[in-house]
């Protein structure tokens, strides 16, 4: 039978690596992703709720279950244009979770390049 984990509000802290990623040069209608890791620096579990790009352009995918104090997850962004204009883009996830800090935005740019 699996533990059911009460999640606190306030109590959870989420740490990231980085909050933005520069893809570089990405040839026009190729894929790329990144995954953003982040920590459960609180002492009680950490739940992302959801995930939110800014953009059709970016999946994401990312941890489901509770987090515990001292473990990590990930959120990985996926970026797939291929009717992308060639030229620089700036695209957004929102973050929401019971983190204490409240919600975070993370940031994917690149270049898209004709091939």
């Amino acid at each position: 039978m699996e533990e059911k984990v009460k999640v606190t509000e306030n109590d959870a802290a989420i740490r990231f690596d980085t909050l933005m990623h520069d893809f570089g040069n990405i040839p026009r209608g190729e894929k790329r992703e990144f995954d953003f890791i982040f920590h459960n620096i609180g002492n009680k579990p950490l739940v992302i709720h959801e995930v939110n790009p800014t953009c059709g352009c970016i999946k994401e995918h990312h941890t489901t279950r509770a987090v515990m104090p001292g473990r990590s997850g990930k959120i990985t962004a996926v970026y797939n244009d291929i009717y992308a204009s060639p030229g620089h883009f700036h695209k957004a996830l929102g973050v929401s979770s019971n983190n204490k800090s409240g919600y975070i935005t993370l940031i994917v740019e690149g270049n898209i390049v004709e091939k």
